[in-house]
């Protein structure tokens, strides 16, 4: 999504902006962790997109005039290694011209340990530049602090978002002080456009939901087919069938990190069958087993859709080379 152009001005940010990340949300945690996490967040409210939208302007921003009718273009999608988050925008008037445009990326930058943030751009002709301060994020909002420099001049205000799923919306409020507030309401543009559309939607979202279950130590039952499903492990071993009665037998999780990376999800049968690909990185501990520090493997599963949700009816992981897999084969004792 678009870090940036969506949090940051005029709905995301429209001028060179620097974000630090800083606070809670698991900041504290290494620089790949926090970033995947970050692009997850993204992911499941289904940011990396085109956003589209109509808004009149209000006196929250200096270069632009009040009460101008204008149309809105956010784009954001991943860069091709994973490591930004690229973002493109512009406001355009009835008449066609260029209120507003700009460009950047958000990527993590290790010498600082910190999620750095660069946007570029102008009002009307007129260039920007913004510091930006990721106050929090988490299921399906963010907010943000802005420091923005025009001509010389700097001036402060906050950005509010909030991602509704179901419908593929999202809505931004910019606050500033003394300023009338500018509230933008987006559609995702490939929001609901077909069923295929929509299954890779809701099995991303699926996909990060079984990785926040186990990172909360709790299994996959709410997730595995009322059927069972059948799995071949990490760890090596033969064919597991996994019904609700042998989970019970599994070993408590203990501590787990582990986070889906690079999801791509194949609809095989709209609304009623897809697979997930991805990889999955981190460490994990369950009791009675040996931890697991470097657990690094590839994902396949098998999703159908059952009682309205998506559940895995089959699943195969396998250690990439340098990784490791769990230490747990087998759903018996």
């Amino acid at each position: 999504m678009n870090i940036f152009k969506l949090f940051g001005r005029k709905g995301f940010h429209v001028f060179t902006a620097v974000t630090i990340i800083t606070g809670g949300n698991g900041f504290a945690e290494s620089g790949g962790k926090v970033w995947q996490k970050y692009v997850n967040f993204r992911q499941a409210n289904n940011d990396l997109s085109t956003w589209t939208g109509s808004a009149k302007t209000t006196d929250l921003f200096p270069g632009i005039p009040v009460g101008v009718a204008y149309d809105i273009s956010i784009t954001c999608q991943l860069s091709s290694d994973h490591t930004k988050i690229l973002e493109t925008h512009q406001w355009t008037t009835k008449d066609g011209r260029i209120l507003s445009t700009g460009s950047g990326f958000v990527t993590y930058d290790s010498k600082r340990e910190k999620i750095f943030s660069s946007y570029s751009g102008f009002d009307q002709g007129e260039p920007f530049s913004t510091l930006i301060d990721i106050v929090k994020f988490g299921t399906n909002e963010e907010k943000r602090e802005h420091t923005e420099t025009l001509k010389g001049k700097t001036y402060n205000y906050s950005a509010n978002f909030k991602w509704e799923r179901k419908t593929g919306g999202k809505t931004i409020t910019h606050v500033g002080s003394d300023k009338e507030a500018l509230k933008l309401v987006l559609v995702a543009e490939n929001h609901g456009s077909s069923q295929e559309d929509k299954d890779i939607e809701e099995v991303t979202a699926t996909v990060l939901k079984m990785y926040d279950l186990v990172n909360n130590k709790k299994h996959w039952s709410p997730i595995n087919s009322e059927n069972g499903s059948y799995q071949f492990w990490s760890s090596g071993g033969l064919l597991n069938h996994v019904t609700a009665e042998l989970e019970k037998n599994l070993p408590a999780i203990e501590s787990n990190s582990i986070q889906p990376k690079h999801i791509t999800v194949v609809p095989v049968k709209a609304g009623k069958v897809a697979v997930a690909m991805f990889y999955a990185e981190g460490a994990e501990k369950m009791k009675g087993r040996p931890a697991v520090d470097h657990y690094m493997t590839r994902a396949t599963l098998v999703f159908a859709k059952e009682n309205g949700g998506w559940r895995f009816r089959a699943a195969h992981w396998s250690p990439i080379t340098g990784g490791q897999g769990t230490s747990t084969n087998s759903t018996k004792k």
